[in-house]
């Protein structure tokens, strides 16, 4: 029994940015030359957007808030990144929620591993969590995926994190365990 359109849409893929979607770097990555995608994220964002889901990207990037870099800068990369993706894939992320405050300046709700952008993207695009996914490299992807009552995927070539739903070495292997679990959940979906 297949979904429909509005089924599949209420699906988020959710990806943490630096170290999912492109490579990390020592200090902040804060010019669009700086910014390069990982070749294996492709496929997996190509089967995501192919089959109707959401593709919302959540990043911590607090380097704004310590004038590594400025918010023009961040958006000149995201927009690079949107139309590389669209060139290569046809596709590009639905939405982007950085959260760019130090913090320390106590105004750091939003940043990972505390949930608050996941549960925005949630209630902006009526998302149902129990088919929401965050794919990231790091604990408190995990953490903010968990607090938000979404599934987990920790991607680490030599790391393994008990608290994850699902381990990945690389993005190929994430791919493979996402198909297999909405193979056998997809059909629980309704509207």
């Amino acid at each position: 029994m297949g979904t429909t359109k509005l089924q599949a849409a209420r699906v988020g893929i959710f990806f943490d940015r630096d170290g999912i979607v492109n490579y990390g770097s020592d200090g902040y990555i804060t010019t669009p030359e700086a910014f390069r995608f990982r070749p294996d994220f492709f496929p997996l964002f190509q089967w995501v957007k192919s089959s109707g889901f959401r593709a919302i990207v959540v990043t911590n990037q607090q380097g704004v808030g310590k004038g590594v870099m400025t918010e023009e800068d961040l958006a000149t990369i995201h927009r690079q990144m949107q139309q590389e993706l669209q060139l290569r894939t046809g596709w590009q992320f639905d939405d982007i929620f950085a959260c760019t405050a130090l913090k320390e300046a106590g105004k750091a709700d939003c940043h990972k591993p505390n949930p608050r952008m996941l549960l925005q993207a949630i209630a902006k695009w009526n998302l149902d969590p129990r088919f929401c996914w965050i794919l990231g490299d790091q604990e408190r992807d995990i953490e903010a995926g968990k607090r938000a009552g979404i599934h987990t995927c920790y991607v680490h070539p030599t790391d393994h994190l008990a608290t994850a739903e699902c381990n990945a070495p690389e993005l190929l292997t994430a791919l493979r365990l996402l198909q297999q679990w909405f193979d056998r959940n997809l059909q629980h979906l309704h509207q």
